[in-house]
């Protein structure tokens, strides 16, 4: 055992350490980003801190912003990134003004590095697996999402540990504070939202109870900080995407989640994407909720909810994927646990597809990320059959157990 467990420790560890050191270097080479991701978050706190904060939502004012950051660059000047989150999270970004922009963003990659620690060290405690929190890190290195994540300078990792938090705090039967936890999310509410969606039809009315008391004090806040003005800026910069101020504005097929998928369709309509997604979301979330029934561990609900919301989610990034990391190790339990070949034969291909590196640069390269979606459906579907496959087995020893007695 000790022998196999150092062996797929060196391949983690070798995964990991070509996409940090080889391929994710070489992309940001390729690719050269005027301004990445981090860059809106730190033009959003300069904005507020000098101007009036219902102007926060200008999106000339944050163009203007993000020219002066970026005045080297004269790609920059051409469109920015506009930042469309509820500005409670500003708390994050503040601080950083204290700090020049390529420091700032490198102290902010250093902490999104310790946020990645922290999930994974409550993933090790709550999931019943063989993998420690050190080994779960670096599993997560070795997965092409994370350090994509971390090149852009994006938000994901604060929204992983919040659920690595919730998730604790419903294994530990603290369902207020988990759904608490879960409103803390809200600045992503498309990552948020459908989770709670199935718990308000598992009628989980303590962990809703707990998502709507946050809910209701960060949109407060929220609204002292912008005022009603700035937060209908907001709405029209969600309808909008700032796209009319010059603002960058995503494709779909960028996205790796049904709308992207149905926008890969050769002759598909925006009418018919649109239409199609809203049916096939909602015929997944009774799916979803039909699952988590007999999902008796919230690890299990956990899992089926993050697959469900990366692939019903409106706006998607490859960096997402991030929220993957826990039905990932379930998986890699999973192959330990499970001995029968027909079942390996589940759980092993998406695996496989999921850290196979080349499958995300090409899908960025051609700009189809929305070809990754299936991943997150097969990486589902594999969740469900080990559920159902170890609910079998506990069935049979009861059975058995009780012809014994």
């Amino acid at each position: 055992m000790p022998t196999r467990i150092n062996r797929s420790i060196i391949g983690w560890a070798a995964l990991a350490v070509l996409n940090c050191a080889v391929i994710i270097p070489w992309l940001a080479s390729v690719c050269r980003p005027p301004i990445v991701d981090f860059g809106a978050f730190y033009t959003a706190a300069k904005v507020y801190r000098l101007n009036p904060g219902h102007a926060l939502y200008d999106p000339r004012l944050q163009l203007r912003a993000e020219q002066e950051i970026c005045a080297a660059d004269a790609r920059a000047l051409k469109c920015s990134l506009a930042f469309n989150h509820l500005p409670y999270e500003l708390v994050l970004w503040l601080p950083m003004l204290a700090l020049p922009y390529r420091v700032a963003l490198w102290v902010w990659r250093l902490e999104s590095v310790c946020l990645l620690a922290v999930a994974a060290w409550l993933f090790a405690k709550t999931l019943s697996s063989e993998y420690t929190g050190k080994e779960i890190f670096l599993i997560a290195l070795a997965f092409f999402p994370v350090p994509w994540c971390l090149l852009w300078g994006q938000d994901t990792f604060v929204t992983l540990a919040l659920f690595a938090v919730s998730l604790w705090c419903l294994q530990t039967g603290r369902s207020v504070l988990a759904g608490f936890v879960l409103g803390l999310c809200l600045f992503k509410f498309q990552l948020v939202l459908p989770i709670i969606g199935i718990f308000v039809l598992r009628r989980a009315w303590r962990v809703t109870v707990g998502f709507a008391s946050s809910a209701a004090v960060v949109t407060a806040a929220s609204i002292i900080m912008v005022g009603y003005r700035g937060m209908a800026s907001l709405v029209t910069m969600w309808l909008t995407g700032g796209a009319d101020a010059g603002a960058y504005s995503m494709g779909l097929t960028l996205m790796p989640n049904i709308r992207g998928l149905l926008s890969c369709v050769p002759g598909m309509t925006p009418a018919a994407v649109s239409i199609l997604t809203l049916v096939i979301s909602v015929c997944l979330l009774v799916f979803a909720y039909h699952q988590t029934k007999i999902a008796c561990a919230p690890a299990n609900l956990f899992a089926v909810a993050l697959c469900f919301v990366i692939l019903v989610s409106f706006h998607t990034n490859v960096y997402d994927f991030v929220l993957l990391i826990l039905p990932i190790v379930m998986l890699l339990g999973g192959l330990s646990d499970i001995r029968r070949a027909q079942i390996q034969w589940v759980l092993a291909p998406p695996l496989i597809l999921l850290f196979f590196t080349p499958l995300y640069v090409v899908a960025v390269a051609l700009d189809k990320q929305g070809l990754l979606a299936p991943l997150a459906a097969w990486c589902w579907y594999a969740i469900s059959y080990t559920m159902k496959h170890r609910e079998s087995a506990r069935v049979t020893q009861e059975i058995l157990r009780c012809q014994i007695v």
